[in-house]
């Protein structure tokens, strides 16, 4: 039984529903917010700009799965310490980027980065430079 048309306005076309995910696609360390529509991706600007050094952590799970998801990502630069989560999801028909993304400011080079993966496996990568994505393979403990 169709009920689309009893579903409410919009549903009869969902090609039309805007999304909306956040991925860096200029690569300059701060995410873009993209919005589609039946026209196709448009750029709908930047949350902030970059304006320091930042530094986003891309990983490749063996153990656990492929992206990353629900690794906790620990990075230490000078006296800071910061917590992020590879995390999934974002809106209808669009995911976002599965990347823990640091502003570092001033400094320059991350002295460590922790991993906890979902496998339970713990991996440090030392003394990293910012400005890049850094990938990361998970061990195959």
């Amino acid at each position: 039984m169709d009920v689309t048309a009893g579903a409410g306005p919009g549903t009869d076309h969902l090609a039309r529903r805007p999304r909306t995910g956040c991925r860096d696609v200029d690569r300059d360390g701060d995410p873009d917010v993209l919005v589609s529509a039946t026209m196709g991706w448009q750029p709908a600007g930047k949350p902030g700009s970059a304006k320091g050094h930042w530094l986003s952590v891309k990983l490749a799970g063996r153990k656990s799965n492929r992206e990353g998801i629900g690794t906790r990502v620990v990075v230490t630069a000078g006296d800071r310490k910061q917590v992020g989560w590879v995390r999934s999801g974002c809106s209808y028909c669009f995911d976002s980027e599965h990347v823990a993304r640091f502003g570092l400011g001033a400094l320059n080079e991350v002295e460590t980065v922790d991993l906890r993966w979902p496998s339970g496996i713990r991996q440090t990568v030392r003394n990293v430079k910012a400005d890049q994505v850094l990938a990361v393979t998970e061990p195959a403990q």
